[in-house]
C-alpha cells in the first residue's frame, strides 16, 4: 500500500493534466480513423465495412464482409485506381456501400442502385 507521504506532490498535480493530453491524443487518433456511422452497414448478420488498404504510396478502397462478432469473412477490392490519402479511399468505399447486397455465403453482390439492393 502506498502512503500520500510517498507520492510526489507534483505528481498529483500533474494527473490531470496528464489524463487530459492522454484524452486529446486518444480523440485525435479517433479523427484520424474517422470510425462513424457511415462506415457501417449492417445487413442481417452481416456487417459491412468502408475500408482501404495501401500498395506503395497509394490507397485503394475495399470492402470487408464480417460476421457480427467481427470476425472477417471477404475483402471485396473497389474496382478503380488508387488514392492519395487514406481518407479518399474510404470516403468513396463508404459511397459504394449502399449498392452492396450480401449472400447466403456471405459474398457480395453489387446492385444497379440503392433501392435494388436494399430491398
Amino acid at each position: 500500500m502506498v502512503s500520500y507521504q510517498e507520492i510526489p506532490t507534483d505528481a498529483v498535480r500533474d494527473a490531470p493534466m496528464q489524463q487530459r493530453g492522454r484524452y486529446l491524443r486518444i480523440r485525435e487518433l479517433l479523427k484520424q480513423l474517422r470510425m462513424d456511422a457511415c462506415m457501417i452497414r449492417q445487413i442481417g448478420d452481416y456487417i459491412l465495412t468502408a475500408h482501404a488498404t495501401t500498395s506503395g504510396a497509394m490507397f485503394f478502397p475495399e470492402i470487408l464482409v464480417s460476421k457480427s462478432g467481427g470476425l472477417t469473412l471477404h475483402r471485396h477490392q473497389l474496382p478503380g485506381s488508387g488514392y492519395d490519402t487514406y481518407a479518399q479511399a474510404v470516403a468513396y468505399a463508404e459511397s459504394e456501400l449502399g449498392f452492396y447486397r450480401v449472400l447466403s455465403n456471405g459474398s457480395l453482390l453489387v446492385c444497379h442502385s440503392q433501392d435494388a439492393a436494399a430491398g
